[in-house]
């Protein structure tokens, strides 16, 4: 089973969502402004809290189907999957962040400038 199958349905709107902000992130490093600041920022927390979110339920789904009688090894192997939407979004995260720093340097005047970019905002 591929990682993306084990995180289960919340793996598509964690995707979709941190490709968002994965796309806003280098956009802000390129051409750092206030208004692509607020984008990574929300999207970056939206996307964690999917991840979350599809981890939680992941978790509730797991536990309730393990049932009383269920083997501690199953158990722990969907535990183990459920985690799989948080990994992805925070994938998304630390590279948006690593763009974001990045962004924020050349804001500042601490970095190189991006060929053919401005600098305005």
């Amino acid at each position: 089973m591929s990682f993306f199958e084990m995180g289960g349905v919340f793996m598509f709107p964690t995707l979709v969502l941190g490709l968002v902000l994965f796309v806003a992130a280098v956009l802000y490093a390129v051409r750092p402004s206030r208004r692509l600041a607020a984008v990574v920022v929300r999207t970056g927390l939206a996307t964690v809290l999917l991840g979350i979110l599809g981890s939680t339920t992941s978790f509730i789904r797991t536990l309730q189907n393990g049932g009383p009688h269920a083997e501690w090894a199953v158990v722990l192997v969907g535990l183990s999957e459920s985690l799989s939407a948080l990994v992805l979004a925070l994938y998304f995260a630390v590279s948006a962040a690593v763009c974001a720093a990045l962004g924020a340097l050349r804001d500042r005047g601490l970095a190189a400038p991006t060929p053919g970019a401005t600098g305005q905002g």
